[in-house]
């Protein structure tokens, strides 16, 4: 992941690079601010306001959706919480509360996120970084849902978890696998159905 980011920052470095000076010694902002194609402009501003985590130069971006990808990346940069309420754009102030819910764990920030999809995402983020199987009932795609609680399961060999599961077959077939995952043949014990319990125990035998 770091190495990833510090690609990203070579080349917008390298692609701001005749921003950093100007043909008459010009500031950078001030270089930007020459640009005569407002989108030409805009980018400059956006790309610059990141690298120099300045919020001040993402408010020179006129275009919303630009200046507020510069606030959301300038918050993860400075780990700074409060800017993601200053973001008045959807989707990035979704993004900006998803990105401090996942790195701090706590699934409250969620709340904040506004998007429907970005949510689900965020819950399930927070989910399975920390271990909570509880937080996947706030998905409403019953796949995802089941999908996460079992992981979780697995990951903590805790049938306990297997159990928010409504349906007694998926149910059953995660406690399996985490009596598989835990190598416990008494976690099989808590099967509730007969046939994927032998079957369980068979795996033991």
């Amino acid at each position: 992941m770091k190495r990833t980011i510090l690609i990203f920052m070579f080349i917008l470095i390298i692609t701001l690079s005749a921003c950093q000076i100007g043909p008459t010694g010009a500031s950078t902002a001030q270089f930007c601010a020459e640009r005569e194609a407002a989108k030409l402009k805009d980018d400059c501003f956006r790309d610059l306001g990141v690298i120099k985590k300045d919020i001040k130069i993402c408010n020179k971006v006129e275009d919303d959706l630009k200046k507020f990808y510069c606030y959301e990346k300038v918050a993860e940069a400075k780990n700074d919480l409060d800017i993601c309420y200053d973001i008045e754009n959807e989707y990035w102030s979704s993004l900006c509360f998803k990105y401090f819910a996942a790195e701090k764990g706590n699934s409250f920030f969620c709340l904040k996120v506004t998007s429907l999809p970005i949510q689900e995402d965020c819950f399930e983020a927070v989910a399975l970084g920390t271990d909570d199987a509880k937080l996947c009932q706030a998905l409403t795609e019953n796949t995802r849902m089941l999908n996460c609680i079992g992981r979780i399961a697995r990951a903590t060999q805790d049938p306990e978890n297997c159990k928010l599961m409504e349906n007694k077959i998926y149910q059953s077939i995660c406690i399996k696998a985490v009596a598989e995952e835990a190598d416990d043949p008494k976690i099989c014990e808590q099967i509730t159905l007969n046939q994927i319990r032998e079957s369980c125990l068979n795996k033991f035998d």
